[in-house]
């Protein structure tokens, strides 16, 4: 799963706490990976392989199964 978040959607932390979410239903990933815009551009100057330099956050999940008839809920404020 690859999420990429347009600047002013949700913030890094947001994206933070929606993996920590779904870790805590029990889909634990094989791998994690999470950049903020300063880092996108670092790795995209250094690399040049194509990484968007207009978002505010990329976050990349690795799942070897899927979880079926769980529900995944974005944290809010209250929780």
């Amino acid at each position: 799963m690859l999420a990429i978040v347009e600047p002013g959607v949700i913030t890094v932390e947001e994206a933070a706490w929606t993996i920590t979410a779904i870790i805590g239903v029990g889909v634990i990933p094989t791998a994690l990976e999470i950049m903020d815009d300063v880092t996108i551009r670092c790795v995209e100057n250094f690399l040049r392989i194509g990484l968007p330099l207009d978002v505010e956050t990329i976050a990349h999940l690795a799942l070897t199964s899927v979880c079926q008839g769980q529900e995944l809920l974005a944290p809010t404020a209250n929780n």
